[in-house]
């Protein structure tokens, strides 16, 4: 897979696992996007490294990434939905193989205050595999 399709395979999942089944506002990339006086998440994703994985008659190359969810909620509100949400972003993508990519165990990082919203990020590792 192109890097542009891992994207769009990574960002479909995104979107059907959170922003619609958790009516959640969902921001990607570059995208025009206003933020809500709500709980909202960031997603992006760091692409890492790409190496060959097998030699021989079948050919694999590997790329490798991070998956970086940043929720964000409201300050003086308490913590509990960006935790829950954080939850559930870790839930939907831990352990699981979809679309030609491999989710890895995903890690939650406290990040605390940033300005007026609360910050939890979700950091998943994935690759996904094309064998020639």
């Amino acid at each position: 897979m192109t890097h542009a399709e891992i994207k769009q395979a990574i960002r479909r999942r995104f979107n059907a696992e959170i922003g619609v089944t958790r009516d959640v506002k969902v921001q990607y990339g570059d995208h025009p996007f206003e933020r809500p006086e709500a709980l909202w998440v960031r997603c992006t994703l760091q692409f890492g490294e790409s190496r060959q994985v097998e030699t021989g008659g079948t050919k694999r190359q590997r790329v490798t990434g991070l998956i970086v969810a940043q929720v964000f909620d409201p300050v003086n509100e308490g913590d509990a939905d960006a935790t829950e949400m954080a939850d559930w972003i870790a839930a939907a993508f831990r352990a699981v193989s979809a679309n030609q990519v491999t989710y890895q165990m995903p890690r939650i990082e406290e990040r605390g205050r940033d300005q007026n919203e609360w910050q939890i990020d979700v950091i998943c590792p994935f690759y996904s595999d094309e064998v020639s």
